[in-house]
């Protein structure tokens, strides 16, 4: 975000345009504009709507780690008053990821790298709560960005009683390293030959084992 955003007084104001962004939408862009101002103003019909290309200007300016940390601030204020419901002793977090389409535009291609062939791709992770059903923290990058990066992040979002929980192509030792180091235990699900210390596990009747 440039600094010079969002600092000259307008019809959209960075308070606005967020809350704008964030406000579900079932109907038209100038439709939803239209209800939008109207209910700030408390009238029926707004007196002053800024336009779709106003709107489509304004969002360029904003960065997307903007909604990022509100995401992060409205979760720390929704479990500052609320007991967290636990799995023997721990809270059940996930992380996974997944790759999408974007549309097409320079802008998109300049910030997200184009791909050889084919559309603009990114990858996009997030950190689940499994009781509550509730994102805790999600992150969107270049597609040349692994999983793997994204996940370090949403460690931001985690603390000690947490448990993480990982699919097959998330485990790596320094991954477990970072984890002990944090104090935030986790789950990986591991591929078979994929740890060659594993090995032996694998091939006994054991229900468990310390692997070093």
């Amino acid at each position: 975000m440039s600094e010079r955003a969002f600092t000259r007084q307008r019809d959209l104001p960075f308070e606005r345009l967020v809350a704008f962004l964030m406000k579900p939408r079932a109907r038209s862009t100038e439709t939803e504009l239209e209800t939008f101002f109207a209910a700030l103003e408390g009238e029926t019909v707004s007196s002053g709507v800024p336009t779709r290309a106003a709107v489509s200007k304004a969002r360029k300016g904003l960065a997307a780690s903007v909604f990022q940390a509100l995401n992060r601030q409205a979760v720390a204020g929704f479990f500052s008053g609320f007991g967290r419901p636990t799995w023997h002793g721990f809270r059940l977090r996930a992380v996974d990821g997944t790759t999408f389409r974007l549309p097409d535009g320079e802008d998109i291609e300049r910030f997200f790298g184009a791909q050889s062939s084919g559309p603009v791709l990114a990858r996009a992770s997030m950190l689940f709560d499994l009781d509550l059903d509730m994102v805790l923290d999600f992150g969107l990058a270049a597609y040349c960005v692994s999983e793997l990066e994204l996940a370090v992040d949403h460690l931001k979002a985690t603390a000690p009683g947490d448990l993480v929980i990982y699919d097959r192509g998330y485990p790596a030792l320094w991954l477990f390293a970072l984890h002990l180091s944090l104090g935030v235990d986790c789950v990986m699900r591991l591929a078979r030959k994929q740890f060659k210390e594993a090995e032996p596990f694998w091939h006994s009747d054991a229900p468990s084992a310390l692997i070093t």
